[in-house]
């Protein structure tokens, strides 16, 4: 279906897809990773520890570091338009 989407040889474009996953070891290898970010503990008061009161952690998205990286920009539906 993704071929189908442009204009070309099937043959060319099967060739170029295994030339591209033959090099991805080269392409993981340049890529820099972030590491996740995990926040500290938020800071309790005297008070807030004698008296037992909790604050609530932080929210964060484990992902957050990621999106850089494209990986937050996925679809979980694919999308082809049937041609003439």
């Amino acid at each position: 279906e993704i071929f189908d989407m442009e204009e070309g040889p099937l043959e060319a474009k099967n060739r170029a897809l295994i030339e591209e996953i033959n090099s991805i070891n080269q392409d993981v290898r340049a890529l820099a990773v972030p590491k996740a970010i995990i926040p500290d503990e938020p800071h309790r008061g005297f008070l807030d520890k004698l008296l037992g009161r909790k604050q609530e952690p932080p929210q964060y998205d484990p992902l957050e570091p990621f999106d850089g990286l494209g990986l937050g920009n996925w679809s979980n539906i694919l999308y082809f338009q049937f041609g003439d």
